[in-house]
């Protein structure tokens, strides 16, 4: 939640599941009903997720009202759709240089990465109350932020069956570690950047699935 004078701003995120996916909501109070201008940047990375970019990347970009469609240069057979509920998108590319990875560095990685801005959404606000949501995809249809966030929120709860409130905790965590592979499912290692390792996934196996009742 986000506090700026009278305006208050509760921010939701959340993945899809079994999608590429991520989608956002800004519920946002404005009780005045004063005239807001609400600027998302989106920063590209546009890269394998244990690397950093010696230089910003390069992409194309197709804007289109409320919509944006990217394709990575170095990833050509990738098409990246974004999309803002209510909004327009503006170009105007600036590199971005973020402070250094200190952590990452001590995980065996690189430091100082280079990224990219494409422009900006914009929303202007008068209303008291609205929701103003966004979602990126690797899918060709473009879920329902609000609906995606209500489904996975119920997803969640209906992995639960103790009375123990941290067991439940542990339980909805555990299943961001089990991801779908093709038809069937595998374990990965770790945020944000471990994948499929052996070793781990028969270590977790039996607290991320026996203990959690996923015996299929």
């Amino acid at each position: 939640v986000y506090t700026l004078h009278d305006i208050i701003i509760k921010q939701t995120i959340s993945l899809v599941h079994n999608k590429n996916t991520f989608v956002m909501n800004y519920l946002i109070f404005n009780p005045y009903a004063k005239t807001i201008e609400f600027y998302l940047r989106p920063i590209l990375s546009l890269r394998i997720p244990d690397q950093v970019n010696e230089k910003a990347p390069e992409y194309a970009i197709f804007p289109y009202c409320n919509r944006l469609s990217i394709v990575p240069l170095n990833r050509k057979d990738t098409l990246i759709h974004m999309k803002i509920s209510n909004g327009v998108f503006t170009q105007e590319h600036q590199d971005y240089t973020p402070a250094p990875y200190t952590f990452h560095q001590k995980m065996g990685g690189g430091i100082q990465d280079h990224l990219s801005i494409p422009g900006f959404f914009e929303s202007i606000i008068t209303d008291q109350q609205v929701n103003i949501s966004v979602s990126c995809t690797l899918e060709e249809h473009i879920d329902d932020p609000i609906t995606a966030i209500g489904s996975e929120i119920a997803r969640k709860e209906a992995l639960v069956f103790s009375k123990d409130a941290l067991f439940n905790r542990l339980v909805k965590a555990a299943d961001n570690f089990i991801v779908k592979r093709g038809d069937g499912h595998s374990i990965i290692a770790g945020y944000p950047w471990f994948t499929d390792w052996g070793r781990d996934t028969l270590i977790s196996l039996e607290g991320l699935t026996l203990v959690t009742k996923r015996y299929d």
